[in-house]
């Protein structure tokens, strides 16, 4: 909060493949090498058609893709997360668009091969938008 420190954003590029994606962040991995901060925001199911304000429970759909995602990530099954398009569960209403999911193909090529990545926080709001918080070192 206090931190002085320079910012770069950056947008990302929509038409890339997940393996593209993948790589630009593998080609970042350099950066925080050097101690920089590597913030990418998005979101793992994000479909804002089907949110709903009030709802009191987790659509199941967007509960098993987000588990299914989390699996993958978290045993480093990267082929997998490649072709999630065709793997995941419910991945057509989870990720109709790909701007915001795209942000985790990203973080996981800025991580090392050392470390496993941490889950440090997993919610959900509005019924089926996740908002997962995710470490990689």
């Amino acid at each position: 909060p206090d931190a002085d420190i320079p910012v770069v954003t950056m947008s990302v590029n929509t038409k890339l493949n997940p393996i593209e994606q993948y790589k630009i962040g593998e080609n970042l991995r350099i950066f925080k090498e050097q101690d920089y901060l590597i913030i990418c925001s998005g979101g793992i199911v994000h479909n804002l058609n089907k949110i709903v304000f009030d709802a009191a429970n987790i659509d199941i759909w967007a509960s098993e893709f987000n588990n299914w995602i989390k699996d993958k990530v978290l045993n480093g099954d990267l082929d997998s997360i490649f072709d999630y398009q065709n793997s995941a569960p419910n991945s057509n209403l989870a990720v109709p668009r790909n701007e915001h999911f795209i942000n985790l193909l990203i973080a996981l090529g800025t991580s090392n091969t050392v470390n496993k990545p941490k889950l440090l926080k997993s919610i959900f709001q509005h019924g089926n938008l996740s908002l997962d918080l995710w470490e990689f070192v």
